[in-house]
């Protein structure tokens, strides 16, 4: 028996995994951790030009898209397709969501989950991601409130 917090994959969701590169697992987080996460997100934008700012923003996802620091990133950048980088590396708010026994479970049960990062994924301005799993054949776990 799983004790409360964990959670194991069925096996229509490894199949969904295996067909289609990409799983979906709602409900995994409240939604005051998504919350507190994306507050922390939005306090990175706004502290940006802080010279000790070390996050890396992927901006312009949906053309051409260019890669800089985050401090050098432009308010404009923000209402573009954006992905914001190892966020996890620098803030517990952040790093909790990667460390979720849950998340920790599934990610166990993927076997070949290379790098795991914790992204904020925005279009239009509106978080449409919080948590990005990267497997190294593209394969993507989506985990959302």
């Amino acid at each position: 028996m799983l004790s409360l917090g964990h959670r194991k994959l069925t096996s229509d969701e490894r199949k969904f995994w295996d067909e289609n590169g990409f799983l979906v697992l709602s409900g995994l987080f409240k939604r005051r951790e998504i919350k507190r996460a994306v507050a922390r997100l939005e306090g990175m934008w706004s502290s940006r030009r802080s010279p000790e700012t070390p996050l890396v923003v992927d901006v312009k996802l949906n053309s051409a898209g260019q890669r800089k620091f985050l401090r050098d990133a432009e308010q404009s950048d923000k209402d573009t397709v954006y992905k914001l980088n190892d966020a996890f590396l620098v803030h517990d708010d952040v790093r909790d969501l990667c460390l979720k026994p849950a998340l920790v479970d599934v990610l166990k049960d993927l076997a070949g989950v290379m790098s795991a990062s914790v992204t904020h994924f925005t279009s239009s301005g509106v978080p449409s991601r919080v948590c990005t799993w990267t497997r190294s054949t593209c394969h993507h776990l989506q985990a959302v409130c």
